[in-house]
């Protein structure tokens, strides 16, 4: 399914204010990131689908003395970002906290100045952009010459759980399958084929499962649904058989996928850590 831009940038934007309460596995996916990449010193550093500014409250104590950078498609984001920003230069331990510095931007289109940053990465985001080539080479733009890039997304596999029973549903009703829209995600031999057309080099990855488990099926809909993400993970408008295909669907993930903690969605997350090249394409 083709990734809708404007309903990723709406749907988060909707999702900033509680988006921190809700998401418990962007957390864990963070702390796996601060311990994957390799970089000790960064004057500059780039958030790229920053949020709500989270993965940046962890870097401000790793880099105090660096230059913190926050990007985000979703406005709203951008303001809960701010907004967290304020609070810390007014709290208890305000003398110690930089507060970033924070934009609304698209990453296929970077607002930052050629080989401008020392270190750029990304929290579980770039499997909302539509063209992952168009936003690695301006990843690969604004680095210094053998800056780090390291980033983590959902992988392949990812809500496999959710994926199959909306395959099941459209068996069991007869529907052409060609018609259901949920979305595919990328393999690591995929990263890396996108990342080395766009001039990077020694690329490592590291690939997690993170099961999550919901008492009721439509918990799990809800949450991506409150997460933001709903819109890029499956299409709700299923057309005018859309309330049978969604009720078969639930009927199908009941059935095959309970155990002793309830119904399991698994995500398969890659963590991804790549050089830019002194020479190579893009430059």
């Amino acid at each position: 399914m083709p990734i809708n831009k404007k309903k990723v940038q709406k749907n988060f934007s909707a999702a900033a204010a509680h988006y921190d309460r809700i998401s418990s596995l962007q957390s864990e996916i963070s702390r796996q990131l601060l311990s994957f990449f390799a970089v000790h010193e960064a004057r500059r550093i780039l958030d790229i689908g920053t949020g709500t500014g989270r993965l940046l409250w962890s870097l401000n104590k790793v880099f105090p003395s660096s230059e913190l950078h926050g990007c985000d498609l979703a406005f709203g984001m951008i303001k809960q970002a701010r907004h967290k920003a304020s609070s810390k230069r007014l709290g208890p331990s305000a003398g110690k906290w930089k507060s970033p510095l924070f934009l609304q931007a698209d990453a296929e289109k970077l607002p930052y100045q050629s080989s401008s940053f020392d270190l750029a990465l990304s929290n579980s985001a770039f499997q909302w952009v539509p063209n992952l080539g168009e936003a690695f080479c301006e990843v690969y733009r604004i680095l210094k010459p053998e800056a780090e890039f390291c980033f983590s997304l959902f992988g392949e596999g990812t809500l496999a759980e959710l994926h199959f029973s909306f395959q099941q549903a459209y068996q069991r009703l007869k529907i052409d399958a060609s018609k259901m829209r949920t979305q595919s995600f990328l393999s690591s031999q995929n990263l890396k084929e996108i990342l080395e057309t766009y001039g990077f080099s020694q690329i490592l990855f590291k690939e997690l499962i993170i099961p999550q488990f919901h008492s009721d099926v439509r918990l799990l809909l809800s949450e991506l649904k409150a997460m933001g993400a709903s819109n890029a993970t499956l299409d709700r408008s299923f057309g005018l058989g859309g309330r049978k295909i969604l009720q078969e669907m639930i009927h199908c993930y009941e059935k095959n996928f309970r155990n002793g903690k309830g119904f399991t969605a698994t995500y398969r997350i890659i963590l991804a850590r790549a050089e830019k090249k002194v020479c190579g394409k893009g430059l």
